[in-house]
């Protein structure tokens, strides 16, 4: 049986980036801030996007990096290529740095994650 359509316009809003910096601003680790910066500039999908993302999935030199995309893969895109956008790059290089090629950035998360208490 086909289903109908679960889209609902009525809930997009468009986030200014007055706004989005004021969020920045009042995350507490550079890790929070990533997190945020990922959803917005990066348009990754959270959590499931972001569980799976390592730090060798990124082409630092080529300014993009791949990340699993669990939504798409049966429709067998099962990743895509995100360009590494001026806004986003200064989070990424602050939090990469900290951690191993092949670490997870998120280790916390997982596609079925809490958002409102993984990072508490």
């Amino acid at each position: 049986m086909k289903t109908g359509s679960f889209i609902n316009d009525a809930r997009f809003r468009y986030v200014a980036d007055r706004q989005i910096t004021a969020l920045l601003d009042v995350c507490k680790t550079p890790k929070e801030r990533l997190l945020l910066a990922l959803a917005r500039y990066g348009g990754l999908r959270i959590p499931s996007e972001l569980a799976q993302f390592k730090k060798s999935d990124g082409n630092w030199e080529r300014h993009r990096f791949t990340v699993p995309s669990p939504k798409t893969e049966r429709k067998g895109k099962a990743s895509r290529q995100v360009p590494i956008f001026p806004e986003l790059r200064p989070y990424l290089l602050t939090f990469l740095n900290s951690i191993p090629d092949e670490a997870r950035l998120f280790p916390e998360l997982t596609p079925e994650t809490d958002m409102l208490y993984s990072f508490r």
